[in-house]
């Protein structure tokens, strides 16, 4: 993920989220003037001091601090309303996905929706690792 499609992802969750550990972050990087500062915000936040003054000690902690920080964005953006949130294009490809699915599994849609809810589950588990 790049820090524009962060920016974006973020303007989203910032209004729904109510991880005390995440919203700052979130205001942060959609209360900025421009992409740069946004960047230089958070930047700080995680590392809670301002790049300007980090040590060698600070860029040294700071991967293992952004772990963490990402861990938390990466389970709100895929927790909140039991699915991801998505750009404005994914968001679109998934609704005709959806249409393409539905008009495949509506003949089963009088049989057992459990078998139905189930098979998806199964397909998503069952993912390969490449895709």
């Amino acid at each position: 993920m790049g820090w524009e499609q962060f920016l974006t992802l973020a303007e989203s969750l910032v209004q729904v989220t109510t991880n005390p550990r995440l919203l700052p972050l979130l205001q942060r990087a959609v209360g900025a003037p421009d992409p740069t500062s946004a960047l230089d915000s958070v930047l700080a936040l995680v590392a809670a001091r301002p790049l300007r003054t980090w040590t060698d000690a600070d860029a040294d902690r700071f991967a293992g601090q952004a772990r963490v920080v990402g861990a938390l964005f990466v389970a709100e953006r895929d927790g909140l309303m039991g699915e991801p949130l998505l750009t404005p294009e994914e968001q679109k490809l998934s609704e005709k996905w959806a249409e393409d699915l539905r008009s495949i599994l509506q003949p089963y849609y009088n049989e057992n929706q459990r078998v139905i809810q189930a098979a998806l589950r199964l397909l998503l588990r069952n993912r390969r690792p490449d895709s």
